[in-house]
């Protein structure tokens, strides 16, 4: 009787991944990555800046009692000291996913760049590599991340896991390994390890608490111990993916393992990567989209009187629309970012107002208007779309501003860099980054760009 033999993915992945090279990746993925990095930079800066957990983060990774954390000369996104590569990574991590501003995949539901770039940005600048070797390193990152996101599916929201930490740790590991130069057998095994730190739980939306934001910084962090192990020898499981006991099997209710290579190389699946343009969960960006569309054509006294009904794909109404308290009358931030009801009566009373739509968080009028939306599950809305009814206005989004429909506008991009960041960095400093990072592809040595992101 013959047995069937699957594809072994993840020697296969590790295969394809040594023998990547820049213009593989296409002009597309080449102006994009850039892009991506730029935005991170921006997320992780203004997170730094402006989330409550920011400064108790500083705090425990820089204890002199420890020690570990002060060492070492790897760049802290929007800090002036420096730190060794694993809390350099960590920290980097942490802030760009802290405001929930990050780039997002809505058909992996989950957050690439956090991961990928800390992991990439302390062995870019420790090492020294080009431009186009980085960018290389963080397209592979970005790819395996969505492609592993896809291969898990919904069902790890369904369960209470966050993909952004299962999938995250296997492009953090793929970008690291591209920028080391290991081989397919040593790349196997870090991914091997990585298998067995894969984790991200989000009980934390169930009390508004913090666990999710650390999710990327600590995939970055173990990749980077992963990738050391690896690169010393430290076998790791052959096929922490597919196998009888792996990832998609552990985390997933329908796994679909054929998305880990189909037309890999030729499809570029990260391309599906959006630029958030409000700092909440991507699948309340539909919903604001409607409200600020609406907004211009309401005034104050008919939105207070007038029902409002809003419809959200069902897992939309699971992560941000539930009918209990922390969803209607959100008191914390993580709340906020994870609230329908909250994010679309703040847009439709102050419009898009960034980071501090949080400072209304018990705002009378807001929590009013929000006690007044009905939220609606309804299968036939797009995951991040939403339909909108007051009275007799409606407005249906299918996809959420932000989405690279064909690419994604530079000048978008160097617009939210800007506004968010200016806190941290003159305006002087922004522009030389801004024209550094584009500049990227030509540059023989990338640290001297990573250092422009210190305070």
């Amino acid at each position: 009787m013959a047995h069937h033999t699957p594809v072994a993915e993840t020697p296969a992945l590790a295969t394809w991944l040594v023998g990547l090279t820049y213009e593989d990746l296409g002009p597309a993925v080449q102006t994009r990555i850039p892009l991506h990095v730029l935005d991170f930079a921006a997320v992780a800066a203004a997170g730094k800046m402006y989330a409550e957990s920011s400064e108790v983060l500083h705090a425990a990774i820089y204890d002199p009692l420890d020690g570990a954390g002060a060492l070492g000369d790897c760049t802290v996104i929007g800090e002036s000291a420096s730190l060794g590569r694993d809390s350099a990574a960590f920290l980097n991590g942490a802030y760009a996913h802290s405001l929930d501003f990050d780039d997002t995949t809505i058909s992996s539901s989950l957050h690439p760049g956090a991961p990928v770039i800390a992991a990439a940005l302390p062995l870019a600048e420790s090492s020294g590599v080009s431009g186009t070797h980085l960018i290389t390193a963080l397209a592979a990152g970005y790819e395996i991340t969505c492609r592993v996101g896809e291969a898990l599916g919904q069902s790890p929201y369904e369960r209470g896991f966050h993909p952004t930490g299962l999938a995250g740790i296997f492009g953090a590991v793929t970008a690291g390994a591209h920028l080391l130069g290991l081989d397919a057998a040593q790349t196997t095994s870090a991914f091997g390890l990585a298998g067995s730190m894969a984790a991200g739980s989000l009980q934390c939306l169930e009390d508004g608490t913090w666990n999710k934001r650390i999710h990327p910084g600590l995939a970055a962090r173990n990749a980077l111990f992963a990738l050391e192990l690896a690169r010393h020898g430290f076998r790791g499981a052959a096929e922490p993916l597919t196998g009888k006991y792996g990832v998609l099997q552990a985390f997933s209710d329908r796994p679909n393992a054929d998305v880990l290579t189909a037309d890999l190389g030729a499809t570029w699946t990260l391309l599906g990567t959006g630029i958030k343009p409000y700092p909440a969960c991507r699948l309340t960006h539909g919903a604001i989209d409607a409200a600020l569309e609406v907004r211009a054509r309401l005034t104050a006294e008919q939105l207070s009187r007038t029902p409002i009904t809003l419809e959200i794909s069902p897992i939309a109404h699971d992560i941000v629309g539930r009918a209990v308290p922390a969803k209607r009358l959100p008191r914390t931030t993580v709340d906020g970012q994870f609230s329908v009801s909250f994010q679309v009566a703040a847009a439709l009373r102050y419009g898009n107002i960034g980071w501090s739509v949080y400072d209304h968080l018990s705002n009378p009028d807001v929590d009013a208007l929000s006690q007044q939306i009905e939220v609606v599950s309804n299968p036939d809305v797009k995951p991040a779309g939403a339909f909108l009814t007051i009275g007799e206005d409606a407005v249906r989004i299918d996809a959420p501003s932000g989405e690279p429909d064909g690419g994604i506008d530079h000048s978008v991009v160097a617009r939210k860099f800007r506004s968010i960041t200016s806190a941290v960095w003159n305006s002087d400093r922004q522009s030389r980054i801004l024209s550094a990072v584009t500049g990227m592809p030509s540059s023989t040595d990338v640290s001297e760009i990573i250092r422009l992101l210190r305070a």
